[in-house]
């Protein structure tokens, strides 16, 4: 990875403007062409401390570039995230953290012998709890009064 426009000055990236300049300045008098007779190298490093100066001296554009850098940073995080995981998982490892199981499904109260009737059946006798423990329905039959019988849902006479 190409290194940072602030480590090209030899900065922290929370420097101020002043600092900034004065890690410009600098670097430009030690590393400039009229000092460094036939050293390319020298050339290079001015051109490139030239471009990180001219990015980070602009408020506006050090914005936009610290932004830049840690999106920059944030990608590179998570693909190393993912390259552990896939060499993890092809060299037969678990994966940490483990991954969540499938939560179980709720038990289903299709039969009789669910809590709720035995409440309903002491605490009134008849309704609900006495429709699922006599087996004569489903949860929806209601009692109907005059007929003296059990209702489903629909309204029709349940069998039982």
């Amino acid at each position: 990875m190409d290194p940072t426009y602030y480590q090209v000055l030899g900065v922290r990236e929370d420097a101020s403007a002043d600092a900034i300049k004065a890690a410009f300045r600098e670097l430009v008098k030690k590393h400039h062409p009229d000092r460094n007779h036939g050293d390319t190298g020298a050339e290079m490093r001015l051109k490139k401390i030239v471009a990180a100066y001219a990015v980070l001296a602009n408020a506006e554009t050090r914005g936009s570039y610290d932004r830049d850098l840690a999106t920059q940073r944030a990608a590179a995080s998570v693909r190393a995230a993912a390259e552990r995981t896939i060499r993890a998982t092809r060299a037969g490892r678990p994966v940490w953290p483990p991954p969540r199981p499938a939560p179980t499904p709720a038990p289903q109260a299709t039969s009789p012998s669910w809590g709720a009737v035995a409440f309903f059946a002491t605490l009134f006798g008849v309704g609900l709890g006495a429709a699922l423990a006599s087996g004569s329905g489903t949860p929806n039959a209601r009692w109907d009064h005059r007929a003296g019988r059990y209702r489903d849902s629909c309204g029709r006479f349940t069998s039982g």
